[in-house]
């Protein structure tokens, strides 16, 4: 039985810690959580070398609360890639700290408010029920 995606490496802090430009010849697509990275800024610079190493890059997300799920909805989108991220976790949680990012055809929506779009409260039942734009399109 085979399991993950071929060719692809989990992210680390030590796992592009070559010289730039220079991935694992195996590796084709690196995956990414940015809470495992220690944040947004570090996980995008860290896609940054993957992409300019010639990898494709993914995030996903380590069962984050639905702002921590936004937060990598954005850092996906800023990566831009056509590829699917791992992000619709929120469903895993009994409770939450708000409601999680519209999903709708398989594809995450940001939301439209500023910054994040994030807003702390209970998640209720109802919580897909929100606008937003596409992550890619």
């Amino acid at each position: 039985m085979q399991r993950g995606f071929p060719g692809t490496q989990a992210q680390g802090r030590r796992g592009l810690d070559r010289p730039r430009n220079q991935a694992p010849a195996a590796v084709r697509r690196l995956v990414i959580k940015p809470t495992r990275c220690g944040g947004l800024l570090p996980a995008f610079l860290l896609a940054q070398r993957a992409l300019a190493a010639g990898l494709d890059c993914v995030v996903t997300s380590s069962v984050e609360s639905a702002c921590g799920v936004t937060a990598a909805a954005h850092l996906a989108a800023a990566i831009g890639n056509q590829l699917a991220h791992g992000l619709a976790t929120s469903q895993w949680l009994a409770a939450d700290t708000g409601a999680p990012p519209l999903i709708v055809d398989g594809r995450l929506l940001l939301p439209l408010a500023t910054g994040l779009g994030f807003k702390p409260g209970k998640a209720s039942p109802s919580r897909r029920s929100r606008a937003g734009r596409p992550l890619a399109e």
